[in-house]
């Protein structure tokens, strides 16, 4: 899910590497679309007598969807926060995405299109508060929501 997160690698909507990757000569060199989780190899290190199987990773973000989605609570949207923050809607239509305000097309575990928003919210929370550090009590929590 790397593919669809941070580069331009990835064309979501076609499940297929991006025009990128043929305009530079580089499809032969991608390997093969693997599920999240797959194994795509094994490898021995040091002296070690058995092989380590090497998986396939999972973006944070797109992992968290994963792991929402498999508890089968019906319509959803994941909101991870840190630097950046991510919110994926499976359920929003990709029409209706917007290029110039940070909308994109992020890929699930298994490839399939998963419309996102994204913003610098760890920055921006970084900026107002001055680096603040503190604690929050929990009964200004309770009231703010």
């Amino acid at each position: 899910s790397y593919l669809g997160c941070h580069s331009h690698l990835w064309a979501p909507r076609k499940r297929d590497f991006s025009s990128l990757v043929d305009a530079e000569g580089w499809r032969g060199q991608m390997p093969a679309f693997a599920r999240a989780g797959a194994v795509t190899g094994e490898r021995r290190f040091g002296g070690a007598g058995r092989p380590v199987a090497i998986h396939n990773g999972v973006h944070d973000s797109n992992a968290a969807l994963h792991a929402y989605r498999r508890q089968d609570l019906g319509p959803l949207t994941v909101v991870s926060t840190g630097t950046w923050v991510i919110v994926l809607n499976p359920d929003c239509p990709l029409e209706a995405l917007d290029r110039e305000r940070d909308m994109l097309v992020n890929v699930d575990v298994d490839g399939g299109p998963v419309p996102t928003i994204r913003f610098m919210g760890g920055r921006e929370f970084a900026a107002i508060s001055s680096n603040w550090q503190g604690s929050i009590a929990p009964a200004s929590i309770q009231r703010a929501i």
